[in-house]
C-alpha cells in the first residue's frame, strides 16, 4: 500500500517517492529523507507508484532495480516514467555493480545510479543536486520545452553542442574533448581515468577535482544557454554516461 511520511519540509518543500518492495528498507529511506526536509511518499510496486504520481505532483523518484515481490524491473519503470514526464527526477538504487548495469540504468533516463545500502548522506546530496539543476531549468524565462530523449549533436568542426530544439552552445577546447570522449565510448560509460586521458591530464587528485569542475560548469552553461539540462548522468564510482542520443559531426 502506498504511504506518506512527512515530518516537515525545509527549503523548497519538494516531494519524493520511494519505490522498493522491502518495507523496512523503504521506510528507512523515507524516514531519513523526511528528517532532511522532504515530503516522502512510499510505494511497493510500479502500479502504486503510478497511482501516487497521478494523484499529486512528485519532483523525484528513488527506485530499487529488483522488485522481487512483484517481479518488476525498476529500470523499465524508470524509463516509462521518464517517457511520460521528462522533467521528473530519478535516482536508481541497486546491488548490481557491472558496468553494463550502470549503462542500462542511465539509458533508462535516470539522473543517477547509486549502490543500494550506501551512505544515505550521499543519496541526499545526489537528490539535492538533481533538484537544484531542474529548478534552475524551470526558472529559465522563455526556455522552450523539448524532450531530451530526441537527441543532441556535437559539431566538432564548429565547436558547438546542438540541443534537440536547435539551440546551441559554444564549447571550450576541454569541453569539446570531454563530450567527444563521452560520445565515443563503446560501453556507454566514460570512466574518470578515460576522461582525464582524453583531456590530456594525469590521474591525480588535483586533476580529478578539475574534471568535476569542468563537468559542473558545462552543465550550468548548457542549461543557461539552451534552457535544457545536459543529458549527462554520473555513474557512481564509475564515471559519466549520456542518457540521451549524442550524435557527432566530425571536423
Amino acid at each position: 500500500m502506498a504511504t506518506e511520511c512527512d515530518t516537515g519540509r525545509m527549503g523548497g518543500g519538494e516531494t519524493l517517492a520511494v519505490l522498493d518492495d522491502d518495507p523496512e528498507f523503504r521506510e528507512e529511506i523515507a524516514l531519513f529523507l523526511s528528517s532532511r526536509g522532504f515530503a516522502c511518499l512510499q510505494a511497493a510496486t510500479g502500479a502504486e507508484l503510478s497511482h501516487l504520481l497521478g494523484a499529486q505532483r512528485v519532483d523525484l523518484v528513488v527506485i530499487d532495480v529488483l522488485l522481487q515481490a512483484s517481479g518488476e524491473d525498476g529500470m523499465v519503470i524508470c524509463q516509462q516514467l521518464k517517457q511520460r514526464d521528462p522533467a521528473l527526477g530519478a535516482v536508481i538504487l541497486t546491488c548490481l555493480s557491472q558496468t553494463k548495469d550502470h549503462v542500462r540504468g542511465l539509458q533508462s533516463g535516470a539522473d543517477a545510479f547509486l549502490p543500494k545500502g550506501g551512505d544515505l548522506l550521499v543519496l541526499e546530496a545526489t537528490i539535492r543536486n538533481i533538484l537544484a539543476r531542474r529548478a534552475q531549468l524551470a526558472s529559465a524565462t522563455g526556455a522552450p520545452h523539448s524532450d531530451p530523449a530526441s537527441g543532441w549533436t556535437l559539431d566538432l568542426k564548429s565547436w558547438r553542442l546542438i540541443a534537440p530544439d536547435g539551440g546551441d552552445v559554444s564549447l571550450t577546447h576541454m569541453e569539446r574533448l570531454f563530450l567527444h570522449a563521452l560520445a565515443s565510448v563503446a560501453d556507454g560509460v566514460l570512466g574518470r581515468n578515460e576522461a582525464l586521458a582524453a583531456l590530456g591530464k594525469e590521474d591525480t587528485v588535483f586533476e580529478h577535482r578539475n574534471l568535476d569542475n569542468l563537468v559542473r560548469r558545462l552543465r550550468r552553461k548548457v542549461e543557461k544557454e539552451t534552457g535544457l539540462p545536459l543529458p549527462l548522468a554520473t555513474a557512481y564510482g564509475k564515471g559519466y554516461a549520456c542518457n540521451a542520443p549524442l550524435r557527432v559531426i566530425e571536423a
